[in-house]
């Protein structure tokens, strides 16, 4: 007979063996800590104001700009450091080169400026065309973290630098250098794109997400404008990869609605579905679909009847409803979410040091976006490690 070492053997609410984790969705964000701005006080005047608040996701930055005399053309210099504090010394991660009469007259002509451009021009009552000024301009509530960021750059200390010049005279315009380090944070545990066509449809939706993730659901309000004679749907689920690309199709469904409602039983899966919306919701079903106020609601996205053949990852859900005689979509419905999932966690099995004394406990878990900022998920267990007898030998004479 031997004593087994210290076991858990666990208590209150927190006894069940199934437990589930809803993985978030990681992107990567700008957060800065230091700005340089040199600008030439015979062409141009900048002031500016950068708000750094405890949230660091929240950071702005704001810009008054004076222009004192006209200027007829201007260059851009883009570039991004990546790496040690001391980054200028080294080659640049990323470079551009832009002629900006020329770039405003054909945005397009460069993608990746031209993110940069949506931001500002989103954000201020900046010159759209050369030449620029004489006027005052501003861009307020610039927020770095709103920045779209290439998925190949890593997640370390950068800088980022605009020189504009004026090629005509020779001379350095302004110098802008923002100092921050690439970090990646959760974002959101789900993410919805919702289009329809107005013509046909006014839909809203509510996404109601209270603390616990399970009891997250979604409510439609429906009015269809006009009747409807035909519907067909597309439903495609992808796999996605961590960094939030879409890797490949895991099922797809196209479906002509009025076959499909004059006869539920065609399509085991879309039935499956179907019979779970229409039990919260007054919607029509049959064919041709009548002018009305219609509705979807408390559709839980945890009782949601998923196949079991689909894999534990990142998904994108598409649903797409259009019309084939009219040859035009009619809605677009996008669902991000992740389902990662832990069952059958045996408490009694999880190895303990042996010299944790036989005692009540609280073991707690935090999970820290990367910012460090904010808890992501926080986990407590309590109960009691006691000692059991695992083995009884059988004595031999």
């Amino acid at each position: 007979m031997r004593l087994s070492e210290t076991i858990l053997l666990y208590t209150l609410v927190l006894s069940t063996t199934n437990s589930v984790l809803v993985n978030a969705f990681v992107k990567l964000v700008a957060i800065g800590h230091k700005i340089e701005l040199k600008n030439n006080f015979r062409s141009i005047n900048i002031s500016y104001n950068f708000r750094i608040p405890k949230r660091l996701v929240d950071q702005t930055i704001d810009f008054e700009i004076d222009i004192t005399r006209q200027i007829k053309d201007m260059k851009l210099v883009l570039a991004y450091y990546s790496g040690p504090k001391n980054v200028t010394n080294q080659n640049a991660l990323l470079k551009r080169h832009v002629d900006l009469c020329f770039f405003l007259r054909n945005p397009k002509s460069d993608r990746l400026v031209n993110v940069v451009y949506s931001l500002v021009k989103d954000n201020g009552n900046m010159p759209t065309k050369c030449p620029f000024g004489p006027g005052k301009f501003y861009m307020r509530n610039l927020k770095p973290a709103s920045l779209p960021i290439p998925l190949f750059l890593p997640e370390a200390d950068f800088i980022f630098e605009l020189i504009y010049r004026s090629e005509v005279r020779l001379e350095p315009l302004v110098e802008f250098r923002f100092y921050g380090r690439m970090m990646r944070i959760i974002d959101k545990l789900f993410k919805i794109d919702f289009k329809f066509n107005a013509k046909v449809f006014n839909l809203s939706y509510y996404f109601h997400q209270p603390t616990l993730v399970t009891n997250q659901s979604l409510e439609f309000q429906i009015q269809i404008n006009q009747k409807i004679k035909d519907m067909k749907l597309l439903l495609i689920y992808h796999g996605m990869t961590r960094n939030g690309t879409v890797s490949s199709v895991l099922l797809r469904r196209q479906v002509d609605l009025c076959a499909f409602l004059r006869n539920t039983k065609s399509d085991r899966l879309v039935k499956s579905m179907y019979d779970y919306v229409n039990a919260r919701s007054h919607i029509p079903t049959r064919c041709p679909f009548i002018p009305g106020y219609y509705y979807m609601c408390n559709l839980r996205l945890a009782d949601v009847p998923i196949p079991g053949f689909l894999p534990e990852t990142d998904f994108l859900l598409e649903v797409i409803y259009f019309s084939g005689v009219r040859s035009q979509p009619l809605v677009e419905f996008r669902l991000y979410a992740s389902s990662y999932y832990m069952h059958n966690l045996r408490l009694a099995d999880v190895p303990l040091p042996a010299l944790l004394p036989e005692s009540e406990f609280m073991t707690e878990l935090a999970y820290y976006t990367g910012i460090k900022q904010e808890i992501a998920v926080s986990f407590r267990l309590y109960g009691k490690l006691v000692r059991i007898i695992e083995n009884i030998m059988p004595i031999m004479q």
